[in-house]
């Protein structure tokens, strides 16, 4: 793996993605190097190391995404709202959506008249009980902030 982080960086990638590991093996050398890192985690407590580490963006992932994931085998839903919760970088849901349709269905602009939203995995989420319009409202003015977040970050 050195050796990729030397070619990494003699190529002058822009960004690099990392995972299954500690994010402190490599982000102080890639950030030196003028490199954006991105950390893949699988939890909020991975999460909370891969900031400590200074990494500029942090990937969530589930289950679905495959590849090393969090022996909690919790689709990639769950944890991005948690993960958003404990750090201060930009967050990337990484895995489970393979197509614009997929995309599309999570982006959803539910009416909030007769559209269905089912909690599924994240009703551990739910800390109060608002009314079916005002958490789709709420949903796609988080969803919108976070996406301008993310491309602030790595423009």
């Amino acid at each position: 793996m050195p050796q990729l982080i030397d070619l990494v960086i003699e190529y002058k990638l822009p960004i690099v993605n990392t995972s299954a590991g500690s994010a402190n093996l490599y982000t102080q050398k890639l950030k030196d190097a003028g490199i954006i890192v991105m950390h893949v985690v699988s939890s909020t407590r991975t999460a909370l190391k891969a900031a400590e580490a200074g990494v500029d963006v942090i990937g969530a992932k589930g289950v679905e995404s495959g590849g090393k994931v969090s022996p909690d085998e919790v689709p990639t839903i769950s944890p991005v709202p948690k993960v958003l919760d404990a750090v201060d970088q930009p967050v990337i849901a990484a895995g489970g959506l393979a197509d614009g349709r997929g995309l599309a269905a999570a982006l959803n602009d539910f009416d909030g008249t007769t559209a269905n939203y089912t909690a599924g995995t994240g009703a551990g989420l739910i800390e109060d009980v608002p009314t079916v319009a005002a958490v789709m409202n709420k949903m796609v003015a988080e969803a919108v902030a976070q996406i301008k977040a993310s491309q602030a970050a790595i423009a």
